[in-house]
């Protein structure tokens, strides 16, 4: 910016736009001096708002830095905790020869009529004299309870253990309670 006010660049459009000016003589003076700086004008305001540009992209290039930045620290700062957190805490590990600890709950309808067992709270329907596998049940205690069509509940809620690899077998006989 020079002293008044007007910055080098717009001063050399200016001169630029005088110089271009033909030292001819204009027929109607006022009329050439009033386009030319009519001209001059346009030029300013393009000038202005270029550099109104300019002044919003370095503003938003700042910003974008700025939020950059902190995103970097945060980043660096939880790389930081995550390395402090595994150099602290001891270190167990578990290596199991015979693969994952499940078994199967099979369950058996060996009447005329449909039931359904709850499993967990999860309900299989399995059709007259049907059966039904629940494979890869994870090991530990488990409860059901069996409802037989026209009969209600047969089977009132139990809880049982299941082993490892072991087939727990569920039979379905109304009147008959299940083991």
């Amino acid at each position: 910016m020079t002293r008044n006010g007007m910055s080098a660049g717009a001063a050399a459009v200016l001169a630029l736009a005088l110089a271009a000016v033909p030292a001819r003589a204009f027929p109607d003076p006022e009329m050439e001096v009033a386009r030319h700086l009519e001209q001059i004008n346009k030029q300013l305001q393009d000038l202005r708002r270029d550099f109104d540009d300019l002044r919003r992209d370095l503003r938003d290039t700042s910003v974008s830095a700025g939020r950059s930045a902190g995103d970097l620290k945060s980043l660096e700062e939880r790389v930081r905790h995550l390395e402090q957190t595994l150099q602290t805490q001891e270190r167990r590990f578990s290596f199991s020869p015979e693969g994952p600890r499940t078994g199967i709950i099979r369950l058996h309808n060996r009447s005329p009529i449909g039931a359904t067992i709850l499993v967990d709270g999860t309900p299989y329907y399995v059709g007259a004299f049907e059966t039904r596998t629940i494979l890869e049940r994870p090991v530990g205690a488990f409860n059901y309870e069996v409802l037989a069509d026209g009969f209600g509940i047969i089977q009132p809620r139990v809880v049982r253990e299941l082993r490892n690899r072991e087939v727990f077998t569920i039979n379905v006989t109304p009147g008959i309670s299940s083991p």
